[in-house]
């Protein structure tokens, strides 16, 4: 009867590990990123050490990052104004646009002659 078990124990253990393979393939279908669009350039994902131990950057702690996409090259502001004339596209709201100054500083957190 023990000779059972153990033989039952043992089928079940090589049944639930599969093959190697379809490990694998389950893992790098999970993790397939796309292609980047023409242009850009894919940013793998990872961490990195944010700050510093001394200073106004601490502390230091890790960070992660998803992949994602960058461009190749820089845009630039002329770039980037030929785009919106040439498309009509709306240009982005300027901080403060449409409110006194000094509000849109103390919004922002930034350091500013204090509101009269």
């Amino acid at each position: 009867m023990k000779y059972c078990y153990v033989l039952l124990l043992l089928i079940l253990v090589v049944v639930s590990c599969g093959s190697p393979e379809q490990k694998d393939a389950s893992v790098t279908l999970e993790h397939t990123i796309p292609p980047p669009p023409d242009g850009m350039v894919l940013i793998p994902a990872g961490s990195f050490v944010m700050g510093s131990d001394t200073g106004d950057e601490a502390p230091a702690h890790t960070v992660w990052i998803d992949a994602f996409y960058l461009d190749e090259h820089e845009v630039t502001n002329q770039d980037y104004k030929e785009f919106i004339d040439s498309t009509g596209h709306p240009a982005p709201r300027q901080p403060g646009e449409g409110a006194p100054r000094s509000a849109a500083c103390h919004g922002a957190g930034a350091v500013g002659p204090a509101p009269r």
